[in-house]
């Protein structure tokens, strides 16, 4: 049997076990060989084949005194709530507030596909793949409104930045690029049947079969 590290990088894995987020199979493939930076030793970062899930990266808070948290959400990835939900494995209630303007993704907070009532993701997998995962420091830019500079944020599941999809970043550099991404092409993500489905947006562009916006963890 093939181990990860003897795969070259873009196969697709499916994970035994693992439930189906969005009517859909959760579809991995290798983004990087081993060695990454920042990566334990004997790990290798894999990312979502497609776009799985068309979702708010932080709701709107009505408490913040910066004027665009206060109508677009936070751009703070270290208190961004795709943060937090990525890294849950409760099946219900993963939200709690990480400052004190937080808001929940729910309700008129977002603007299209509340995920509060979600599932957080790691519940979709196996326990005992969930507990192999090693936790990554990742660089992450602060927004100027936090004063600039850079942070580390740990955790199993992130966001990839600019500077790990191979292009070039406004502020520090915010990670190694991974293996997977060489062109433009490589950075085209098209949504999967279920995340077009199952999503409160319509478009006569979102397609399975067009590419489609994707968050990156960059400010």
């Amino acid at each position: 049997m093939a181990t990860l590290n003897s795969l070259a990088v873009g196969p697709k894995i499916r994970v035994a076990g693992a439930k189906k987020l969005n009517d859909e199979e959760i579809i991995l493939q290798i983004a990087s060989k081993e060695n990454h930076p920042c990566y334990p030793a004997g790990h290798i970062p894999v990312i979502t084949e497609k776009i799985i899930g068309l979702m708010a990266f932080d709701a709107k808070e009505s408490k913040n005194s910066d004027s665009n948290r206060r109508s677009y959400g936070n751009n703070n990835y270290a208190q961004s709530n795709i943060l937090q939900w990525h890294n849950s494995s409760k099946t219900s209630g993963w939200y709690a507030p990480t400052h004190a303007a937080d808001a929940p993704p729910t309700g008129s907070d977002v603007t299209y596909n509340p995920y509060t009532d979600k599932a957080g993701f790691l519940s979709y997998f196996p326990a005992e793949f969930v507990a192999m995962l090693p936790s990554v420091n990742q660089t992450v830019n602060k927004p100027s409104v936090d004063g600039g500079g850079t942070e580390v944020v740990t955790s199993k599941v992130f966001l990839p930045s600019v500077s790990e999809v191979g292009l070039a970043v406004d502020g520090a550099v915010d990670g190694s690029k991974f293996d997977l991404f060489t062109t433009d092409a490589s950075r085209i993500a098209k949504p999967t049947q279920g995340a077009i489905d199952n999503n409160t947006y319509t478009s006569t562009s979102l397609s399975k079969d067009k590419g489609w916006i994707w968050w990156l963890r960059s400010p």
